[in-house]
């Protein structure tokens, strides 16, 4: 109470200016941090937006879909990112839409005696949306008599809907996929896996099937139907082998006496048509 008031309000006024200087230096050193931090944080991004930029002003603008205005990085980055997404979309409905071709090639090469390296197979079959076939392996070939079919409106529909109905009754039989390949327009080849099934076995189930699948089509469509098999092979890499002998008898002609399949053990009784 004996000092005076002056001397309080000084040594007051000295400890406010050490406060107002202590909170600048927090805050100056808090921006600093945060601007470092924020730098650190944002350099690639910065880093990204650059090399897209590069790559979207040497790309020309009919191919590509990108806006006009420019942004900053945080806004080029967003719009890279969209057009991945949407060119990414766009090239798996392209794949969807050319899988049926990309399917029929794939199949084509395995019967001519092209198949690619084991690791390559298995990628191509996941890929393509095959299913493994188990165990041996073979070519079945169905040749449609069509020339007395009308050429009507719904002519190609109704020999699509016998084709995969052909393969259906194969596939529901043996518990498999089917492979298929159009040698031509009345000529399906497709390649079944046996399953647990031997080779005797497999066979009897084919011809029993041939025979109903025959029995029906006539019936409904008035169509006959001749079948051809293969030998039975291994692996997917010896399936040409079978698809040559399939064509061989298929080739062959008629049998002497009715067969609902013709195999390679036929051919001696085979006749010139």
């Amino acid at each position: 109470m004996s000092m005076p008031m002056a001397a309080v309000y000084a040594d007051l006024e000295d400890f406010r200016s050490l406060l107002r200087l202590y909170a600048w230096l927090v805050l100056a050193v808090g921006l600093a941090a945060i601007l470092y931090l924020s730098w650190r944080n944002s350099s690639w991004i910065a880093g990204i937006s650059k090399i897209t930029s590069r790559w979207l002003e040497e790309e020309p603008r009919a191919s590509r879909d990108v806006p006009e205005e420019k942004g900053n990085e945080f806004q080029n980055v967003q719009n890279s990112i969209r057009n991945l997404y949407q060119n990414r979309c766009e090239m798996r409905q392209s794949l969807e839409r050319q899988k049926p071709l990309m399917r029929t090639t794939f199949v084509g090469q395995l019967l001519a005696g092209r198949p690619p390296e084991e690791e390559e197979l298995s990628w191509y079959l996941e890929q393509l949306g095959f299913q493994k076939l188990e165990g041996k392996l073979l070519v079945l070939q169905a040749r449609f008599d069509l020339s007395d079919q009308k050429r009507d409106g719904g002519w190609m529909d109704r020999i699509n809907w016998m084709k995969r109905l052909c393969e259906k009754q194969f596939a529901a039989e043996l518990k498999t996929d089917v492979y298929y390949y159009d040698d031509s327009f009345e000529l399906r080849t497709m390649i079944l896996g046996t399953g647990a099934l031997g080779e005797g076995e497999a066979a009897e189930l084919l011809n029993s099937t041939a025979a109903r699948f025959r029995r029906e089509i006539g019936e409904e469509f008035q169509v006959s139907v001749r079948f051809a098999g293969g030998g039975f092979v291994d692996s997917l890499r010896e399936i040409s082998s079978s698809y040559q002998k399939a064509c061989a008898c298929m080739n062959a002609g008629f049998l002497t006496r009715e067969r609902e399949i013709l195999w390679p053990s036929d051919l001696e009784e085979c006749k010139p048509t």
